[in-house]
């Protein structure tokens, strides 16, 4: 319900009609104040943790509140560098949600900057939009609740990084619960045959296409496939150039995006050098 719906509703209904007392409402709800002309002020509740069919109502808040505007929960701030940061006004990735699903639950490491969670939204969205009813992308670490260190990481330190599992042949989801992911596709500088090459390059393609994603991390020998298979083609230089040969990436990309513009304590690293790295 918009602040302009809200409006018409009380022109056109009664005040009883229009208000609504909540007992116990969810404590951290998203809560907008309206002050209108001859009615007091009003709440507009938009919080998707309420009880069901309590989203978009309107309340009668305390009179010491009233004709109060509450201001937006704050954005995130990335603060340092990949390998030496922290992160403030962490946003949360569901568990699950279209095209995507958080596995290695138990770590809790499911945090990131408002950009990462968007970011990961809309790369899981467009490519279960290429593979309808297959498996969705598996998205591992990212960050903890307040940034900083990260055990087996040398990175995931200010919301800016996630771990995703690369996509085996006929893959079925793994146990969101299981620790680590399911195989590596590297042995002995080779590529296995269950590396599933288009899925693969479909997943990177779709994850360089979105806005701040600098780079990804990947296994040597998986970028040497890449090139060999889609390198003689111009038009994939620039996703070859963000795909960054490194040891041990043989079973996950590592996605990594730039320091959001607004983030000015965030410490920024160099771009990819120019060229495929082919």
């Amino acid at each position: 319900m918009t602040k302009a719906t809200t409006s018409s509703v009380l022109k056109r209904a009664s005040l009883p009609a229009a208000l609504l007392l909540l007992g116990g409402a969810a404590q951290g709800q998203e809560a907008f104040f309206l002050s209108m002309a001859g009615a007091p002020a009003m709440i507009e509740l938009r919080s998707a943790a309420l009880r069901p069919g309590l989203q978009g109502a309107l309340v009668i808040p305390p009179p010491a509140l009233r004709g109060v505007i509450m201001a937006p929960p704050p954005s995130s701030q990335a603060v340092g560098r990949h390998s030496r940061g922290r992160l403030l006004n962490p946003a949360l990735l569901p568990m699950e949600g279209p095209g995507f699903v958080k596995i290695q639950r138990r770590r809790g490491r499911h945090y990131g900057t408002d950009e990462l969670i968007v970011a990961l939204k809309g790369i899981g969205a467009r490519y279960a939009a290429l593979y309808p009813g297959e498996a969705r992308i598996q998205v591992g670490d990212m960050s903890g609740p307040k940034g900083g260190r990260v055990g087996r990481h040398g990175s995931h330190e200010s919301g800016l990084d996630v771990d995703v599992a690369m996509i085996a042949s006929g893959e079925a989801e793994q146990d969101p619960d299981r620790e680590g992911f399911d195989e590596s596709f590297v042995r002995k500088g080779g590529v296995l045959p269950r590396f599933d090459i288009e899925r693969n390059w479909a997943f990177v393609s779709v994850a360089v296409g979105s806005a701040g994603v600098g780079r990804i991390f990947l296994d040597r020998s998986i970028k040497k496939a890449f090139c060999s298979r889609y390198g003689v083609d111009p038009a994939n230089e620039e996703i070859l150039r963000k795909l960054r040969p490194q040891k041990r990436h043989g079973d996950h990309f590592h996605l990594r995006i730039d320091c959001p513009p607004e983030d000015g304590r965030c410490r920024p690293q160099a771009p990819p050098p120019p060229g495929s790295g082919c």
